[in-house]
């Protein structure tokens, strides 16, 4: 919609002429007419004849601003109220569904709360805001061990949905070709320079009291296949006198033809 309630004109093949949403009712605005009609103070909207000023006015409609709105309390609850079902597995290993759906709906109705106050009028908005991040900051500290836990995992839970991805997109993609040879045939997730290549080839991140987090990345085994992470590489290195770079192409080849007798595997058996 780029119709001014104004001045009744339609701006859709206008880019030139911006029409602003009102804060407080909505309607649509042309700046042409916001400077003419609010430049010297208070006045009523074209419309509904509500008082808007000049600074009610916004680029996005309503609904994208509420959208917006409830993204960013997700981010920031989801952050912090960040436990999964097994922080509430119970002795004899089956999960306590009653007390994680119980926590499920306090994370969603904080979210709702801090993106939706009760109050329309500013003040009081922000006031409800400020007590819910009182609630939230209080979470936060009682729960400081088990968040930093969390996070601290999250390059790993990052590494094993990449590592699912190469491996379902490269069968895929390999699985009816003829040229499995091929130098390309390596996914492009683990090329030199990819964007994951810190990730998928570096040193694996401090541990967080967590057996797992102690991990190096790239330690799967593909049938007798090993592929190991730059740190082993420089220990490999100093045993055998061989530089990083060629220890380095060495293992890449490795990993290559490991992958590609897997693949070579799947279409056999398939």
């Amino acid at each position: 919609m780029a119709e001014c309630s104004a001045c009744q004109q339609d701006y859709y093949y206008d880019p030139e002429v911006k029409v602003l949403y009102s804060e407080v009712c909505d309607h649509t605005v042309c700046q042409p007419c916001i400077s003419r009609l609010y430049n010297f103070g208070p006045y009523k909207c074209p419309a509904c004849e509500k008082i808007l000023s000049k600074q009610d006015f916004r680029p996005e409609p309503r609904w994208l601003r509420e959208v917006a709105t409830e993204i960013e309390a997700r981010r920031q609850i989801l952050y912090i109220y960040c436990k999964t079902e097994n922080d509430f597995r119970k002795t004899d290993g089956s999960i306590d569904m009653d007390a994680w759906n119980d926590y499920l709906d306090v994370r969603e109705d904080l979210i709702y709360r801090l993106a939706n106050p009760t109050s329309t009028k500013p003040e009081e908005a922000r006031r409800e805001r400020a007590e819910i991040h009182k609630q939230i900051s209080a979470y936060e500290k009682e729960n400081d061990h088990q968040i930093k836990k969390f996070h601290a995992k999250e390059p790993h839970r990052k590494f094993r949905k990449l590592w699912h991805i190469i491996e379902q997109e490269t069968i895929t993609a390999k699985a009816n070709s003829d040229v499995l040879d091929d130098e390309e045939a390596l996914h492009p997730l683990l090329a030199e320079g990819s964007k994951h290549e810190k990730l998928l080839w570096g040193e694996p991140p401090p541990a967080y009291d967590s057996p797992e987090a102690e991990l190096p990345l790239l330690q799967l085994l593909k049938g007798d296949r090993m592929v190991v992470d730059k740190t082993t590489l420089e220990k490999h290195m100093l045993g055998g006198g061989y530089k990083q770079e060629v220890w380095r192409d060495a293992v890449r080849k490795e990993f290559r033809n490991g992958l590609l007798d897997a693949i070579r595997a799947s279409i056999s058996v398939g």
